[in-house]
């Protein structure tokens, strides 16, 4: 994977159509994939690991235990609006 580092004005969503028409036309899994990436970057740059590493554990169990007793459930939240559509960067 080819890394790129750009700087957009948010005010001008012109300037970053071009990712836009990426994330979109990538499949789910890709998207998904690159999150985790940035993700372990971020934990990486910021010594969080054993922060993520409990909350990574308590999230697998509660999944774990929705499977086990067949309840279904419904993912909200940034992975489903990075699944389905492209990420977004929290404007400030």
């Amino acid at each position: 994977m080819e890394k790129v580092f750009k700087v957009h004005n948010l005010q001008d969503p012109s300037q970053y159509e071009d990712e836009i028409n990426y994330w979109t036309n990538i499949s789910p899994e890709e998207k998904l994939s690159m999150l985790q990436e940035l993700r372990e970057q971020y934990i990486y740059f910021f010594n969080k690991q054993k922060l993520y590493n409990k909350a990574e554990k308590d999230f697998e169990e509660f999944i774990k235990l929705l499977n086990y007793h067949k309840i279904k459930y419904l993912v909200v939240g940034a992975y489903a609006l990075i699944y389905y559509t492209y990420p977004r960067n929290t404007r400030y």
